[in-house]
C-alpha cells in the first residue's frame, strides 16, 4: 500500500480542490484500510495463491467495484475510503514498472517499499506540511511508531534472509506527480466506471 504520508498528501490536496465538508472524517477515510491486518478485507482485492513475483502480490490488491457494493460515497468518510483505494489501485499498477514488478520477489519489493518509504516520508512531510504524527493526530491514538517499527523489523529480517540490502525504487519527483495527480482525479467519474464494470 501507498505509504500514510503518501495517503495524507493525496488527500490533502484533494481536499483543497473539492468541497469537502467534514475534513476529519475525510482525512480518517484517507488512512484507514491501511489500519488494519486484514488489509485484504478493507481493500475488497484478492489475495493471489502465489507469491512468486510482486506483480501477481498486488495487481488485484484493489477492487472498487467491490468497495462500492457495501458502501456509497455519501459521507466524507467513505469518500476518504475511497480515495485510498483508489490511490492504492494507480500506485501498484501505475507507479512502478512491470519489469521491475516481475522481477521482484515479494520480500524483496516489500522492502524496497519500506526502505523507500523511510526515505520519501521526511519529503513528503516538507513538502506537503504534514505534521510529523499527522496519523496519530487523526487517528487519536499512537499508530504510527508501530507502523515505523513494522518497516524497519520487515527490512531487517530481508536482509537477514535474502543477504538483500534494500534500494530505494520511489524517485521523490515522480512520487510528487503522482500525488498531483491522483489529487486531481473526479472521484464520482471513476465510481462511476467502477459500477459499470
Amino acid at each position: 500500500m501507498a505509504s500514510f504520508n503518501t495517503h495524507l498528501a493525496v488527500a490533502k490536496l484533494y481536499a483543497k480542490r473539492n468541497k469537502i465538508k467534514d475534513l476529519a472524517s475525510f482525512y480518517r477515510g484517507s488512512i484507514d484500510p491501511d489500519l488494519t491486518d486484514k488489509k485484504d478485507t478493507t481493500h475488497y482485492g484478492v489475495t493471489p495463491n502465489s507469491f512468486e513475483n510482486a506483480w501477481v502480490r498486488v495487481a488485484n490488491k484493489v477492487d472498487l467495484a467491490k468497495f462500492l457494493k457495501h458502501n456509497k460515497l455519501d459521507n466524507d468518510l467513505n469518500l476518504g475510503r475511497f480515495l485510498h483505494l483508489v490511490t492504492d489501485m494507480k500506485f501498484f499498477n501505475e507507479f512502478f514498472g512491470k519489469k521491475y514488478m516481475i522481477n521482484a520477489g515479494h520480500d524483496q519489493f516489500s522492502a524496497d517499499l519500506f526502505f523507500s518509504y523511510l526515505l520519501a516520508n521526511p519529503h513528503l512531510a516538507r513538502k506537503y506540511k504534514l505534521p510529523e504524527n499527522s496519523v496519530d493526530e487523526i487517528m487519536g491514538q499512537k499508530i504510527q511508531q508501530k507502523h515505523f517499527k513494522y518497516a524497519s523489523d520487515r527490512i531487517d529480517q530481508v536482509k537477514k534472509d535474502l543477504n538483500y540490502s534494500p534500494k530505494c525504487i520511489i524517485d521523490m519527483d515522480s512520487l510528487d506527480r503522482f500525488i498531483e495527480e491522483v489529487a486531481s482525479l473526479e472521484l464520482q467519474s471513476i465510481a462511476l466506471r467502477a459500477r459499470r464494470s
